[in-house]
C-alpha cells in the first residue's frame, strides 16, 4: 500500500445523492467472469435490497463483461440501485472506500486482492468469500471483516453471503468495530517498509534453497528448460488470442504516473480509529431479526 495515495485527508463524498449513508456496498475490481460480479448482483437483488430497501450498490471498475454486469442488474430488477462509476484513478479510490459502508466481495480466484487490503486501510469492513486463497489471509473473520463458508451449495451460500452484509448494515457499532480492526491490520500487514522486509527474506531463502539443490540441478540440460519455457510461452500467447480484445476503460481516464507523488508530503490518515482493548467481535451475536428469520426459513 503506498501511504502518498491512501493516507489522505477525507475528500468530499463521491456517492450520488441517492445511495443513502449507512447503506452503501462498494465492490472495486475489474469486470471480468472470474471476479463473481454477477454473483455478487444476484445475492444484492434477492437477499440483500429486498431485506434494506434503501441498500446501493457501486461496482467500480470496467473490462470486457461489463455491458453483460449491467445487463444483468436490469435483468434482475435493480438497475436504479447498482451503479456502474467505471475505471477511476487510484487516486480518487480512497474516497470511495472512505464514504463507503460495506466492502462486498465474491471473487473466488484471487492470488492476493489489492482492493481488499486498500478498502481495510481506508477503514472499510469487507464481508467476502472464504477463497481458501488470497483473500482469506487477508480477511480475518470477525476482527477486520466477515468470511463467507464456500464448503455448501451455492445457493445456500449466496443466502449466507446477504444476510451477513444485511446484518452489518444494520448493526453501526458492530461496523466500526470491523472498521477499526481492519485499518489495523492492514498497517500491520501493508506497511510498505514491512512488505520490503518480506522480500529481502524470500530472496534469502531463495537464494539459500539454490545453494543447497545445485548438486541435482547440474543434472538438468539447460536446452531442456529453455525449450519448455519458449513452449509455455508460446502456448499463453495463444490462448491470447482465442478472445478478442476488449475495451478496458471507456471513459478513458488515465492512471496518475508515480513522478506525480515524489513532492507530494506524507499526510497521516484523518480517519484512524482506535479499538478498545476490552471490546471482543463476533461473528455470530450481532445477527438482525431478518437475517435469524432467514436461518429459520433454511434451518440454518
Amino acid at each position: 500500500m503506498e501511504p502518498k495515495i491512501f493516507d489522505v485527508d477525507t475528500g468530499e463524498d463521491p456517492f450520488p445523492h441517492t445511495a443513502k449513508r449507512g447503506t452503501r456496498l462498494l465492490c472495486v475490481c475489474r469486470h471480468t467472469r472470474e471476479k463473481g460480479v454477477r454473483r455478487l448482483i444476484e445475492i444484492f437483488a434477492r437477499w440483500i435490497a429486498p431485506a434494506v430497501p434503501e441498500a446501493t450498490l457501486t461496482l467500480i471498475g470496467d473490462g470486457p463483461d461489463h455491458d453483460a454486469f449491467r445487463d444483468a442488474a436490469v435483468e434482475l430488477g435493480v438497475a436504479d440501485r447498482v451503479s456502474f462509476p467505471g475505471e477511476l484513478p487510484v487516486t480518487s479510490i480512497p474516497d470511495w472506500y472512505r464514504h463507503a459502508d460495506l466492502f462486498v466481495y465474491t471473487s473466488l480466484s484471487e492470488t492476493y486482492g489489492q482492493v481488499v487490503s486498500e478498502a481495510q486501510w481506508c477503514g472499510l469492513p469487507v464481508v467476502a468469500l472464504a477463497d481458501g486463497m488470497g483473500v482469506c489471509q487477508q480477511v480475518q473473520d470477525g476482527v477486520n471483516g466477515v468470511l463467507v463458508d464456500t464448503a455448501q451449495e451455492d445457493e445456500l451460500v449466496n443466502w449466507r453471503f446477504g444476510s451477513e452484509a444485511v446484518a452489518l448494515l444494520r448493526n453501526r457499532g458492530r461496523r466500526r468495530l470491523l472498521a477499526a480492526g481492519a485499518e489495523r491490520v492492514a498497517r500491520e500487514r501493508c506497511l510498505p517498509d514491512r512488505c520490503i522486509a518480506r522480500y529481502y527474506e524470500a530472496m534469502d531463502s531463495a537464494r539459500r534453497h539454490c545453494r543447497e539443490t545445485a548438486k541435482h540441478r547440474g543434472a538438468r540440460r539447460p536446452e531442456s528448460i529453455l525449450a519448455r519455457w519458449t513452449a509455455l510461452h508460446f502456448a499463453t500467447a495463444g490462448l491470447g488470442c482465442i478472445r478478442p480484445p476488449a475495451v478496458v476503460n471507456r471513459h478513458g481516464r488515465r492512471q496518475p504516473t508515480w513522478e506525480a507523488f515524489e513532492e507530494a508530503p506524507e499526510r497521516e490518515s484523518s480517519t484512524s480509529i482506535v479499538i478498545p482493548t476490552n471490546v471482543t467481535i463476533s461473528t455470530s451475536g450481532a445477527r438482525s431479526e431478518g437475517a435469524e428469520e432467514d436461518e429459520a426459513r433454511f434451518g440454518a
